[in-house]
């Protein structure tokens, strides 16, 4: 009898604990034993949608852009668009928590679909640039121009899938920064991309897939080009690999190949 009324009480313990949530920082966002659910009162995106952004808008202000938009994206394409111009942004911008659909964060969609350096979007930031947190929609950079003073130009935790394409790069030291940060997630594929200036072109560590195609370094040679850590495999589509000072670096288990 006792030993029955001992697992009773364990059991009535753990349904409780499952019962249990809080809300996050995020808005709308609740949190059971640490599996993320987005929900929100606005529902889920009903239709494809474009969010215009402008030069004229602050860090801020675009980051409440980006907030207001449903994390369901129901099955449909939701665009963060760039207009043409500089950027003068004083911190980080952060997309998370989006699922079920696509998202595009792009500049100029004219521009030409090789590397090149002259986009007409240059985002500047004193720290990080773009955080992609928790997104498990498929996800696209495209057209960018980003430039760091520190941190991490694009920085990956905890996503599904992102390309990163027709890109460049660049930081401000050879002795800190990366390009591309990718931690904890599934899949990163980048192409056609420049970097510059930066210690890291591409650091990825305790996510197993990614890809390059066709990546260079430009101006100031970067000082490591594909950085795998902690079990991360680099696959090289081609040749065309970023020529930094340390072409390639693995280490903890990490594999380029």
């Amino acid at each position: 009898m006792k030993k029955l009324l001992f697992l009773f009480l364990i059991m009535l313990t753990c349904s409780i604990t499952i019962a249990q949530t809080y809300t996050s920082q995020y808005t709308g966002v609740q949190i059971d034993n640490g599996i993320t659910k987005a929900i929100q009162a606005g529902g889920a995106l009903a239709a494809n949608k474009t969010v215009n952004l402008t030069s004229a808008m602050t860090a801020a202000t675009i980051q409440d852009s980006i907030n207001a938009q449903p994390k369901n994206l129901g099955s449909y394409i939701l665009v963060f668009q760039f207009a043409d111009g500089t950027y003068n942004l004083n911190a980080a911008l952060t997309f998370s928590l989006f699922y079920n659909g696509i998202i595009y964060i792009q500049g100029n969609v004219t521009e030409a679909v090789t590397k090149h350096t002259n986009q007409a979007v240059i985002l500047n930031f004193t720290g990080d640039g773009l955080i992609l947190s928790d997104v498990i929609a498929l996800c696209y950079c495209k057209w960018l121009k980003i430039s760091i003073t520190t941190g991490t130009g694009i920085y990956l935790t905890g996503c599904n899938h992102v390309q990163v394409l027709y890109s460049y790069l660049l930081g401000n030291s050879t002795g800190s920064g990366s390009g591309l940060a990718a931690l904890h997630t599934n899949h990163l594929f980048f192409r056609e991309c420049y970097f510059s200036n930066l210690q890291n072109c591409v650091f990825a560590a305790y996510s197993p897939l990614v890809f390059s195609l066709s990546n260079s370094v430009t101006g100031t040679t970067p000082a490591i080009g594909l950085a795998a850590d902690q079990g991360t495999t680099i696959a090289k589509y081609d040749a065309t690999q970023p020529a930094a000072t340390t072409p390639e670096q693995a280490t903890h288990g990490g594999v380029i190949r």
